[in-house]
Order: C-alpha cells, then structure tokens, then sequence
C-alpha cells in the first residue's frame, strides 16, 4: 500500500501486520545490543551503593510493537544522488530512513501468567562494595508502554 500518511509518512499497516505474525518467532537474543545499551546508560546513572547492574532475562511477550510511520531522510539538501554519493568515502546505495514505533502492553491481571503476555525485563542489581561485599536484588519490570522511539 502506498497511501501517504501524515506528515508525508508511507503507511505501515502492511509491516505492522507482517510483524504481529513474526513476533512469535523472534528469538528474544535478538534484542541483545538494545538490552546492552540500556545496561551502559543504567550503569552510568547509579548511585554509588549499587556497584553492579544486570539485565538477566528479556520476555517480549506476546504483543507486538508497533511501526507508527516510516519516513525517508534527505540528507543531502537539494544535491542530486549522485553528487551525495560522490561525497561519500564509500561508493554504494543507501538510503536513510527514520522508523517510529511505540508498545502497548495488553491489559494484565494479578497473575503472573498474564503479565508474561506482555514485554517485560529481570533486572538484577548488585548493592555494596564491588569485589568486597554486594547483595543481588533482582527485580522484575514490565514495560507497559514504551512511546516514539525514531
């Protein structure tokens, strides 16, 4: 489908029903390098008693995030392709494109069979003196909502 959406946007009806039918299938090791920035941005923010931060299990549950809008950059101002290209250190194709997405977690119960229906994180965080003394805590947090991320 190629009916633009606001702003200019493509609409991604076709992506986001392509993904509702593959996200079962997606091995949750795949989110590896997101759960590993979010380790490094946590890590830098901690007070000083908490000495370690560790995301220890990532369940994306069964709902899918969304593709809000996909929309191409133009990086080059008014040049032509093959100007910008020639500016480039590598010769190639590329194309730039900027993908919003967002999650909405499905309303859960009380039980635990529920909230795994939905994305969630097992944070464990190490308090004390690093090499000397630390108590792990481990935390369970689901992620009801995560907004516009481009």
């Amino acid at each position: 489908m190629n009916t633009p959406g606001p702003e200019g946007n493509e609409s991604v009806e076709w992506l986001n029903g392509a993904i509702s039918k593959l996200w079962p299938q997606i091995n949750a090791d795949l989110f590896s390098t997101v759960v590993d920035l979010i380790e490094d941005v946590m890590q830098a923010s901690m007070p000083p008693v908490v000495s370690q931060v560790k995301i220890s299990g990532v369940g994306q549950g069964a709902t899918p995030i969304r593709v809000l809008s996909v929309r191409w950059l133009n990086e080059g101002g008014g040049k032509g392709a093959n100007e910008r290209l020639n500016e480039q250190e590598e010769v190639g194709e590329w194309v730039s494109l900027e993908v919003a997405f967002a999650y909405r977690a499905s309303p859960s119960g009380s039980d635990a069979a529920s909230k795994a229906k939905n994305a969630s994180l097992l944070i464990c965080f190490t308090l004390g003196v690093e090499g000397v003394l630390g108590t792990p805590i481990r935390e369970f947090l689901p992620c009801p909502y995560l907004h516009e991320f481009r």
